[in-house]
């Protein structure tokens, strides 16, 4: 104690020039860390992938799945979904899923995506992940073209070489570039690349593969998954146009 007394006395006078530093110091250090948090709250880090794969047509539409990964700390809303090929508009999101699970079901359960189908926008707190199925509706544009002609059969070519695109996608063989745009708020639009993915069916589904060259299509092979050794069935196999 003697010593303390000592050196307050030999250093009286430093002693508040010492303590106002160190306030100093404390005060920068804080606005520091506060000036990063109040960045940080206003940066908009929103990390997408969207994939797609043939065999996601549906009722309601085609769902493309979607993964969203909110890494910032304020919410984020998903106004608006946009598929683009080769930079134009040919498709719109009409709504979406919130379990892409109901997609695999699809063959089983059709009537699940009509019952599970969500209204737009799509809400995203801080820090938060979700995995979607946005469905892509060809027909809001078709709707609005039955006036032009020229119009509506651009819009169906554009759809039959949509669902080309697909068949090449996961081999990364396709003709044309697919992307999703999506419309934030807060953060405007942002517009990232569609990736290809092998179809996923729910167990003892029927399955579909193509012999295909770049000219076409030229054979089709039908098998039920995990069907046991030996087991066969009768089908009956329907060509038909989707186009009419």
């Amino acid at each position: 104690m003697g010593r303390v007394t000592k050196w307050l006395k030999a250093n009286g006078s430093t002693l508040p020039v010492l303590v106002s530093v160190a306030a100093l110091v404390v005060a920068g250090l804080s606005y520091d860390i506060s000036r990063g948090v109040r960045e940080e709250q206003q940066t908009v880090a929103l990390e997408i992938d969207a994939a797609a794969n043939i065999r996601d047509f549906t009722n309601e539409g085609y769902g493309l799945r979607v993964t969203l990964l909110n890494a910032s700390l304020r919410p984020i809303i998903v106004k608006r979904a946009q598929l683009l090929m080769n930079g134009h508009l040919v498709a719109e999101a009409s709504g979406y899923l919130n379990d892409t699970r109901v997609l695999d079901r699809y063959m089983i359960e059709p009537g699940r995506v009509t019952d599970r189908r969500r209204e737009l926008p799509v809400a995203m707190g801080a820090r938060e992940g979700k995995t979607v199925a946005r469905l892509m509706d060809f027909r809001y544009f078709k709707a609005g073209a039955k006036e032009d002609p020229d119009s509506w059969k651009r819009q169906n070519r554009a759809e039959r070489r949509f669902e080309k695109n697909l068949i090449f996608l996961p081999t990364g063989e396709n003709k044309d570039r697919l992307q999703l745009l999506l419309e934030l708020l807060p953060g405007g639009t942002r517009t990232d690349d569609v990736r290809g993915i092998p179809g996923m069916t729910a167990r003892f589904a029927w399955q579909q593969s193509f012999a295909r060259t770049p000219g076409g299509t030229y054979g089709l092979e039908i098998r039920r998954k995990l069907g046991a050794t030996g087991q066969a069935d009768r089908i009956r196999l329907e060509v038909w146009s989707r186009h009419g």
